[in-house]
């Protein structure tokens, strides 16, 4: 039998695309223009631009490709090799080329960008860490590990050298490296970036900010993934006694909780307090949103799953029924949720070892 999950509430090394070349001294720019004749490039610059969307979403990548090129070989023109809109236009480029898979070409237009920010706004600008973040994309898509973290702490590093800076970005980036260690199953590196992100929201946002509450889910979630059931437990309880305080005990989102804590003692064996948390879930979405919402009716599937790993299995059959019918009723007999409890349905009948066939009992019961 399956539970319902518990609910928590591209990159590379190559040579410079000969395009995307730079040449010269930062500070030369291109011969002067009038103002028209700027004004008349820039608009034939966004006209190319256009036509290469329209073209990228037509399916025709070349085209889109050329346009891109003319784009780009305007804005050097007008604006000299190192302005932060010719960076903007290898992005463009880099981005075709992930689209098409072609990591390297990606990787290099990507590389040049960052080249043209760096000289162009400093090394210690939010638009250089954003390029960084772009390569370690790019080197995630090739499987390159390594890289992409070496690429995300450079990013950090600029970020949280930025005074008064842009604190989400900061916890965005430490949650990037953290999932780049979960990608690669190290868990306790995995764990301690996260935990890290945590640290700064808390610090900005404060535990009782939805943002935070979630993370805090999400550590919890994945000690218990893990088997570190204690830990688990422990970041719940710290989580529930915030939600409490700050939405009741008879919030949907307190009951996601209590059916987290629920699980975390069934994947311990511990039915006992499974059951009574899990019940205890069951009432609050009964009082929150009702009997027959999908939500309910996915707890009443985990309490099922419970009596089932006690071996009783009429108490499992009747949970589950209930459970099966107001799935389908809401989101149709033939939504994924249903067929999970469906199965579970099944699963336990035949535990019982009934003489129907399980057809013809579950349409006998459901009339």
């Amino acid at each position: 039998m399956k539970f319902f999950p518990n609910c928590l509430g591209a990159l590379f090394a190559a040579t410079l695309l000969a395009g995307c070349a730079i040449t010269g001294d930062p500070a030369d720019t291109s011969s002067p223009q009038t103002a028209g004749t700027a004004a008349s490039d820039a608009k034939d610059a966004a006209a190319y631009e256009n036509e290469a969307r329209e073209r990228h979403e037509r399916g025709d990548a070349a085209g889109a490709l050329e346009a891109y090129r003319q784009a780009l070989a305007i804005r050097e023109k007008t604006l000299g090799a190192y302005h932060p809109d010719v960076a903007a236009s290898c992005d463009d480029i880099a981005l075709l080329h992930i689209g098409q898979g072609e990591y390297a070409q990606a990787q290099a237009w990507y590389q040049q960008s960052l080249i043209i920010r760096q000289k162009a706004l400093g090394a210690d600008h939010p638009d250089v860490a954003a390029a960084h973040d772009n390569l370690a994309w790019v080197d995630l898509s090739k499987g390159d590990y390594a890289k992409a973290i070496e690429q995300y702490q450079q990013a950090l590093a600029i970020r949280k050298a930025i005074i008064d800076g842009d604190q989400a970005d900061t916890i965005k980036t430490h949650k990037q490296i953290a999932s780049v260690y979960h990608r690669q199953g190290d868990y306790p590196n995995a764990l301690a970036w996260y935990q890290k992100a945590l640290e700064v929201r808390e610090r900005v946002q404060g535990p009782a900010h939805p943002d935070t509450r979630k993370d805090y889910n999400f550590i919890a979630a994945i000690h218990d993934s893990q088997g570190d059931h204690a830990n688990a437990l422990a970041w719940y309880q710290k989580l529930l006694a915030i939600q409490e305080s700050v939405a009741g005990q008879d919030h949907p989102e307190t009951a996601v909780i209590y059916n987290n804590i629920a699980t975390a003692y069934s994947n311990q064996n511990d039915y006992r307090n499974a059951l009574a948390w899990y019940e205890k879930a069951a009432a609050t979405n009964e009082k929150a949103l009702g009997a027959e919402h999908p939500h309910t009716a996915a707890i009443r599937n985990n309490i099922a799953k419970v009596h089932y790993n006690r071996g009783e299995y009429s108490k499992a059959l009747a949970e589950c029924l209930t459970a099966y019918k107001n799935i389908a009723a809401n989101l149709g007999e033939a939504h994924p949720n249903a067929q999970l409890v469906k199965a579970n349905l099944e699963e336990i009948y035949r535990a019982l070892n009934q003489p129907k066939p399980f057809s013809q009992w579950l349409d006998e019961a459901l009339r």
